[in-house]
């Protein structure tokens, strides 16, 4: 993109490509093109990826995402509850229970829905 038509790449770029990765299923090619962007990944990035791990059941990369999206958005419950979810699909109970016990301690709350 730099070489044929000198356009640096910006965080839309990189969300639009970690999206298309994270959706085919190539989740560690999508962790890999984070980590070497050369600009900072904000929480459309990482929830690109957390979003991929969802639909392809990948824990391990999805603890990565989380954990950086709760780093950027400590007190937005959809991230925690993500991940309680995934670990209760493969019954971590222990670890929904770290998880809850944390967001009570630091006053995060689930999200009632709408429906």
């Amino acid at each position: 993109m730099t070489d044929d038509y000198s356009i640096l790449p910006e965080v839309g770029h990189y969300g639009c490509m970690v999206d298309l990765l994270s959706k085919a299923g190539l989740l560690k090619d999508a962790l890999e093109l984070i980590r070497s962007m050369k600009v900072e990944p904000n929480n459309i990035i990482w929830g690109a990826l957390s979003g991929g791990c969802k639909v392809h059941r990948n824990l391990e990369i999805a603890q990565v995402a989380v954990k950086e999206l709760m780093a950027l958005e400590p007190n937005n419950s959809g991230h925690y509850n993500l991940l309680v979810n995934m670990y209760a699909e493969v019954n971590r109970w222990g670890e929904v229970g770290k998880i809850r016990a944390a967001m009570k301690i630091i006053g995060v709350e689930k999200e009632m829905s709408w429906i």
